[in-house]
């Protein structure tokens, strides 16, 4: 079974750390990770090795890595030093959410995160059973309405 597990960054007393029925069935008593420094982060990606491409010669990540490839900025002589190593724009980041919630909020074609393939994700996960896709006698797919759809 495939497990997010980002309730663990909620606080210890936050109602969904308990709430089993609108997830994956299990409550989430775990802490959440330990947050690492960026001389700690230069420590683990210094040791990161990685050939693009698949198949014979490539080479994969460290297997207890949270990164899969190097980035130019990890060589910058101060990136370690940085309290923010990266940086995001709030204008767009504000019209990219917006537009992301409202589209799936109203079901709108193409601007929304609710798609099959992440109904068909659940599925896979055997999580939120009403939200899986019902075939229809002619072979195609359908999803159901989900609750938060406005109309």
């Amino acid at each position: 079974m495939v497990y997010m597990g980002h309730r663990r960054f909620l606080p210890k007393a936050h109602p969904y750390r308990r709430n089993k029925k609108s997830f994956d069935g299990t409550r989430d008593e775990r802490s959440p990770p330990k947050f690492l420094n960026g001389r700690e982060v230069y420590k683990k990606v210094s040791k990161l090795r990685v050939v693009l491409g698949k198949g014979e010669g490539s080479v994969p990540a460290l297997a207890d890595s949270l990164w899969k490839k190097n980035s130019l900025l990890w060589r910058l002589s101060y990136w370690q030093d940085l309290i923010v190593r990266h940086a995001l724009d709030g204008k767009h980041l504000t019209k990219n959410v917006t537009e992301s919630t409202l589209g799936t909020l109203m079901a709108m074609k193409g601007k929304g995160k609710d798609l099959l393939e992440t109904r068909q994700d659940l599925e896979e996960m055997n999580v939120r059973s009403e939200l899986h896709p019902i075939i229809q006698p002619d072979g195609k797919k359908k999803l159901p309405v989900a609750s938060w759809t406005l109309d």
